[in-house]
């Protein structure tokens, strides 16, 4: 028996070597990948909001003239 038991021993103590991985790439390419998302995204919101038509223009503001300065110069011609 002790013969067998210094097998299993043999094959115990050995050193488990790491298996190992092929490059991160796949991680990379998920990342490459969401952030076209996001940016296709910021985009669509982006261009939706220029694309909106204002309904409530700003108010017309007149400069220093006054209203009785343009109809004098119209009225004596």
């Amino acid at each position: 028996m002790d013969e067998f038991n210094k097998g299993n021993e043999a094959i115990q103590n050995q050193p488990v070597k790491p298996v190992e991985k092929p490059g991160g790439a796949g991680s990379i390419i998920g990342a490459i990948i969401i952030i076209l998302l996001l940016a296709a995204g910021a985009f669509y919101f982006w261009g939706a909001k220029l694309n909106t038509v204002d309904n409530n223009p700003p108010p017309l503001i007149l400069g220093n003239e006054t209203a009785d300065a343009d109809t004098s110069s119209t009225s004596a011609s």
